[in-house]
């Protein structure tokens, strides 16, 4: 092992390093840089291209900070909870395609007693659901 490497990993022991959130705010970083790029190529407002040189220098700062901390335990519940909030947006998405997707077929409606989400064959008219989740019965009424 080189000597450099061995600096490197003595200096990086104890410290977080990187995860999924990192990976997220560097590929956002990558985007904010683009965006950048393209304001210096159009005639706009300079203080616009000096914002965004600001903000990714301040996303830069971010993740060096959080790769470099020795708070273990706080940055493993910053990811978890990341990873939290990207399960809910990567659901509504799913949901938002499939409601597109079924939309000859299909209706959604959301059970008043659990939440669930129900895809319901279209039928026009009242109908009684049982909620397959709680196993209780509500009436839906679908219009077209």
């Amino acid at each position: 092992m080189s000597k450099f490497r061995e600096k490197l990993v003595r200096f990086m022991y104890g410290r977080y390093g990187a995860d999924e959130l990192y990976n997220f705010i560097a590929k956002l970083n990558f985007v904010f840089i683009i965006v950048a790029l393209l304001l210096t190529l159009l005639p706009v407002w300079r203080w616009l291209v000096y914002a965004f040189y600001v903000f990714i220098i301040a996303i830069d700062a971010w993740m060096i900070f959080r790769m470099l901390s020795k708070n273990i335990d706080k940055r493993r519940r910053e990811n978890a909870a990341f990873i939290k909030f990207r399960q809910k947006v990567k659901a509504g998405f799913n949901l938002t395609v499939n409601r597109i997707k079924f939309i000859r077929t299909h209706r959604f409606r959301t059970c008043p007693h659990c939440g669930a989400v129900l895809r319901l064959p279209r039928k026009k008219g009242r109908h009684s659901v049982c909620c397959p989740c709680c196993r209780k019965r509500f009436d839906v009424r679908v219009r077209f």
